[in-house]
């Protein structure tokens, strides 16, 4: 494999894998003080994001991180995979391939202090690959360039 074709394709994937593993290591105080990340997330789209975090249960909040994570982690691992694999086998991978990270991640999250591992994260964790991929598809019906586009590495074929 070229460095070129695994520093675009593999290299996103591999480090989303290691923001999403220094996350699920953090313990439950590391984790809680990261909702000021959040909030100021949301002040960019929101006038009083306090307010919204405030009536919104923290355990929500946790959740919809779940689904981002994994949304963004099928996107990237089906961009990879379409380069060797047809689209069913791709997306079918690509979801796999996630809901295994996922129930990795929390056999890890195990041993990580105050923090538990459940079955209920990896199925929210598969949902997520799950809406990735529908993400994926509307932008399609939308004439959006493809995320699985491998143009710049094909070959200019000159004519003589």
């Amino acid at each position: 494999m070229k460095l070129r074709t695994f520093s675009l394709y593999y290299l996103p994937v591999v480090l989303w894998m290691c923001l999403i593993f220094y996350l699920s290591d953090q313990d439950k105080q590391q984790s809680t003080n990261q909702m000021g990340l959040f909030q100021w997330l949301l002040s960019l789209v929101f006038d009083n994001p306090r307010q919204l975090i405030k009536g919104t249960p923290g355990l929500l909040i946790r959740k919809a991180a779940h689904l981002t994570e994994y949304g963004i982690l099928f996107l990237l691992l089906f961009r990879a995979l379409r380069l060797h694999l047809r689209y069913t086998a791709a997306v079918v991978y690509g979801i796999l391939g996630c809901a295994l990270y996922g129930l990795t991640d929390e056999f890890h999250q195990l041993t990580v202090y105050g923090r538990t591992g459940q079955l209920s994260d990896v199925i929210i964790d598969t949902a997520g690959a799950f809406l990735g991929f529908l993400i994926h598809r509307v932008a399609s019906m939308w004439n959006f360039p493809p995320i699985s586009s491998n143009r710049h590495l094909k070959l200019k074929v000159q004519r003589k």
